[in-house]
Formats: C-alpha cells, sequence, structure tokens
C-alpha cells in the first residue's frame, strides 16, 4: 500500500454559522475510488481525505498496490473516518459509505459509524436548494462550473476512466497511470472542499435540522439524528460515542434520559402553546439563556420555536445544543473519575 500526504496552503471554509456548529470539531472530507459501482463484485481501491491543518489542508490518500492489499486498506481508511465528529462527501451517503461498509462485513471487519455525523452536499443541493431546478444535473463538476471553480482541476479522467485505468495499471505498473488516478481523487477531495461555499446560499439551520449535527465534550459526543414536535414537547434522539452509563434527569426543567445498552440520549424539551405559536421558557431550561436572549425570537424569557407552519430552526437547534453540551459537561466529570475511562 502507498500512503501519499500533500500539504495545500489554502483557507478551510469558514461562515458564521458554520462556525457555529462545526468550530471545534474535527471535520473530514472523504472520497474513494473502486473498480466498479456494486461492493459486491468491486473493491475498494483508493481513499483519500482532506482536512484543516492549522492554517493549510492536508490531502492525505491511501492506494492498494494490488487487490490484496484491500482488507488492510479498509481498516488503514474506517480507523480514520472514525476517528472524526463529521464526515464530509458528495454522495457519500448513497454510494461511498454504503460500499465501504459491505466490503468491510465481507471481510467480517465491525464498522460502526451510527455516531458520527455525515455531511452529504449532494444530499444537501439535492433536497435543501433549487439548484435542481436551474443545473442540468447535480453532478460535482456541475456544481464546481456553477460556483466557478472548476479552472481548478487538473484531472482529466472519469470516474470510469480511473476504474480502466487501475486495472491497466495493475497489468503494466505504468507510473503515470497511478498518478491520473491519484490526481483525480486528490482534486475530488479539494473541489469539495471548495463547494462547502454552496452553504453560504442556503439555511444552514434548516438543513442540519433535518439531516442531524454533533454536540462534543471532552470524549463525549452526541450526534443528533431526529428532532420532532410532540403534542407539549420536543423530541430529539441522539447516538452517543464515549458515554459509557445510563443517565436519568427530570428535574431541570427538561427530561434527559441516557441508554447506555442502545448508546440513545433522548431530551423531551416541554413547550408551550399561545394561538398558532410554540415557545419554550428559556429562563426554565437555562440559569443563563446567553446567545438565545439574542435572537429576534426571544421575548422577555420566552423563545419562539415555530409561528404557525414557520419552525424557527436556528433558536430550536441552538436550545439542543445548549442541553446537550449540559448533559455532555454532567457525564465526563463521573466518567473521568471511574477505572478505566
Amino acid at each position: 500500500m502507498d500512503i501519499v500526504t500533500e500539504s495545500l496552503e489554502r483557507e478551510w471554509y469558514r461562515s458564521r454559522s458554520f462556525v457555529d456548529y462545526f468550530g471545534g470539531l474535527q471535520p473530514l472530507v472523504f472520497d474513494i475510488e473502486t473498480t466498479g459501482l456494486s461492493p459486491f463484485s468491486s473493491q475498494f481501491v483508493l481513499g483519500g481525505t482532506l482536512r484543516p491543518m492549522g492554517s493549510n489542508l492536508l490531502v492525505s490518500q491511501w492506494f492498494a498496490e494490488s487487490p490484496a492489499e484491500e482488507p488492510d486498506l479498509l481498516l488503514q481508511y474506517r480507523d480514520v473516518l472514525q476517528s472524526s465528529d463529521v464526515v464530509i462527501s458528495y454522495n457519500g451517503n448513497g454510494f461511498d459509505l454504503p460500499f465501504l461498509k459491505q466490503r468491510l462485513s465481507f471481510y467480517g471487519f465491525p464498522f460502526d459509524f451510527s455516531g458520527i455525523q455525515s455531511l452529504d452536499l449532494y444530499r444537501v443541493v439535492q433536497y435543501y436548494s433549487k439548484l435542481r431546478d436551474t443545473l442540468p444535473n447535480l453532478k460535482q463538476k456541475t456544481i464546481e462550473t456553477f460556483l466557478g471553480s472548476s479552472e481548478e482541476r487538473r484531472d482529466e479522467i472519469s470516474g470510469q476512466e480511473s476504474v480502466q485505468l487501475y486495472n491497466k495499471y495493475l497489468r503494466d505498473r505504468a507510473p503515470e497511470d497511478k498518478q491520473k488516478i491519484l490526481l483525480h481523487n486528490r482534486d475530488d477531495l479539494v473541489q469539495l472542499a471548495s463547494i462547502l461555499r454552496i452553504l453560504d446560499k442556503l439555511d444552514l439551520h434548516r438543513i442540519l435540522f433535518y439531516e442531524g449535527f454533533s454536540v462534543v465534550h471532552n470524549k463525549g459526543r452526541a450526534f443528533v439524528r431526529q428532532i420532532s414536535f410532540g403534542k407539549s414537547s420536543l423530541a430529539v434522539r441522539a447516538i452517543t460515542t464515549g458515554l459509557s452509563m445510563d443517565y436519568y434527569s427530570f428535574a431541570t426543567g427538561y427530561q434527559a434520559t441516557h441508554d447506555v445498552s442502545q448508546r440513545i440520549l433522548s431530551l423531551s424539551i416541554p413547550f408551550l402553546r399561545h394561538g398558532d405559536s410554540l415557545y419554550v421558557n428559556a429562563l426554565d431550561l437555562f440559569q443563563d439563556p446567553g446567545v438565545l436572549s439574542a435572537s429576534p425570537h426571544y421575548v422577555d424569557g420566552y423563545l419562539l420555536l415555530r409561528t404557525g407552519s414557520e419552525v424557527h430552526h436556528r433558536e430550536i437547534n441552538q436550545v439542543i445544543r445548549m442541553l446537550l453540551l449540559e448533559v455532555l459537561h454532567y457525564f465526563y466529570p463521573l466518567l473521568e473519575d471511574s477505572p478505566g475511562i
């Protein structure tokens, strides 16, 4: 196996809302190359990642010199993905992650990705933008052209041509073929990081309300998978990592429970109704409402969650993040004092 790294003098994407959700987390852009579309008859041959590293971006690639190296390649790449708080891809939920999971399963390797946030930019543009109505398709290169970054690409091959080149490389061992494959994957990663700028044009709060977001404190992580309105409360379901005991709290203005066997953290946040509006008493939930008080939907200690059919995604997400941090802060002093933690 060949491992290739490259440091790029480029800045990581930043916006106020992006930093609010992802600041302090360990994000990782990823993209894979395979010998075909089916994980049952094809192999994983190249895994690439890109991550912010200081003021630069670090590209890393794991290349299988032969099909026999696939098991080791899978294990190393799996560990890299699982060490991140959030992975960013283009159609990773639809292709990359299911492919990796099936190949790992083929070899009997465990793969638990349930507690890690996946930000799939293909899903973002497909379900949370109107680009599908204006662009010919939603392929990654089409989005790059729309954003004006397509000229930064140096590779000249398609994914299908990459498959053909890999098979040719196995026969001929021509270094230039290998370099073309690596360049194709490298440019996919760099361009993927570049098209994070599409979020400037979209409502990130709404996207993450539905797609989920992560809250991390120390070694504890909660990935919010579901938010729903009940008759009298907001229900939140999160997958946890790093929490190894049950937890029950019913006397803090909200209810929180953690089932360690299922790794499920549940919140029940009571709300009040007035006409067609739903709101919470922020002063019942928090001694200091903090950033909530700066919201235009905050009035005299009360925070609007929904007005008619309009859901205030930013405010709901912020309440949930603050409560989850409160729970994680409670957990970790206990865990740090426990043997074996």
